[in-house]
């Protein structure tokens, strides 16, 4: 029995374990090229991630990807404690007679910590958005969008005009007489088929003069008005669009904005970009949805989805009939979000829109939540 190895034996030990050594120095050096390697790309991907917008799992077509880009708001500004009184007094202190003026204004005293909240909203890309996501995440679906579309109202509505026209047309002949008679009894027999023609072509018009009896008559609904316009200017105003009008002298407070930060598109002989169409469509959509978060139903949204269907045939490129229907329920779904975050400010102004405050109360008492 041999003991102990022969020195060949050794040898052919020796040189494995060299070659073995050197077998797991070159694997380890590539382990930490590997590693090295991992750790600077996770380190690019977070840079990246910080620059990139989130993209959605699906978008809309390509031509309205390319021109619709994430909307970044006005970097965070620590807000500066002032009182309801003082603001007002600061805003009453700036000339704000159009577009360019009330931005100006808006924007410097958001620079200065005062106005923190205007054009705070961010805004990803626009993505497809079903109706069954935008019932399931919000509750909208056709019925309770067009809940201002009372066939029974619009029955009744019809059913008075004739009967006016039908009266008048009879009262015009047998009182006034002759041509002039005759030529009254033919306008008055017109009435039916003008409103006909009206509400054939432009719905939104028959609605409003609707809505405007029943704003003078009908508590609730005066009370719905109240939110639905208070959402448009809280939208519009997280938004950084400028106000374009504000009136307290109907039978509940109403606001309007400028289509772009210059002025109206019109007045300024171009057309609306696809950048620009966003933030208007998401303004346009908040009051009815507010209104449906409030009451389960909208009574203001057919003129609301009127205007915006005119903004959007002037938009340039131009924007499909099926992506201006998604966009149209993704604005939808961003008005909600902007609404349900800012609850509290939403309900600030609702105070000061049934009070008949002016713009800058308005703002202050947003600003003051």
């Amino acid at each position: 029995t041999t003991l102990f190895p022969s020195p060949g034996a050794f040898l052919s030990i020796r040189t494995s374990s060299i070659r073995l050594n050197a077998v797991n120095e070159e694997t380890q050096k590539l382990l930490d090229q590997a590693a090295q390697a991992r750790a600077e790309a996770a380190q690019l991907e977070e840079e990246l991630a910080k620059t990139r917008p989130p993209t959605p799992t699906t978008k809309i077509s390509s031509e309205i990807e390319n021109n619709v880009q994430g909307r970044v708001a006005s970097p965070t500004i620590e807000k500066k404690s002032i009182s309801a009184e003082d603001l007002i007094q600061k805003l009453q202190s700036f000339e704000m007679i159009d577009a360019k003026s009330t931005s100006y204004a808006l924007q410097q005293l958001n620079s200065e910590g005062f106005c923190t909240r205007w054009n705070c909203a961010e805004i990803g890309q626009v993505w497809q958005v079903s109706q069954g996501q935008l019932k399931r995440q919000t509750g909208i679906d056709g019925k309770t969008m067009n809940a201002e579309m009372n066939l029974d109202e619009l029955k009744y509505a019809l059913g008075a005009v004739v009967a006016f026209s039908a009266v008048s047309a009879v009262l015009s002949g047998s009182l006034i007489g002759g041509n002039v008679g005759a030529t009254f009894t033919y306008i008055f027999a017109l009435l039916p088929i003008i409103f006909l023609g009206i509400g054939s072509s432009a719905p939104g018009v028959i609605i409003a003069a609707i809505n405007l009896i029943k704003g003078n008559s009908d508590a609730e609904f005066s009370n719905r008005r109240v939110v639905h316009e208070a959402a448009h200017f809280l939208a519009g105003y997280l938004l950084g669009l400028p106000i374009k009008s504000y009136k307290v002298d109907g039978p509940t407070t109403e606001v309007e904005f400028f289509d772009t930060l210059e002025g109206d598109q019109v007045s300024l002989n171009r057309m609306l970009t696809n950048d620009e169409i966003i933030p208007l469509s998401i303004v346009a959509m908040a009051g009815a949805v507010a209104e449906i978060k409030e009451y389960k139903t909208a009574t203001g949204s057919a003129q609301d989805l009127e205007y915006l269907g005119q903004l959007m045939v002037r938009t340039r490129p131009v924007i499909s009939n099926s992506d201006q229907e998604n966009i149209t329920r993704w604005a939808a779904l961003e008005a909600s979000r902007l609404v349900s975050k800012h609850s509290k400010e939403l309900e600030a102004l609702v105070k000061a829109f049934s009070e008949k405050k002016t713009v800058p109360e308005c703002i202050a008492a947003l600003e003051s939540v």
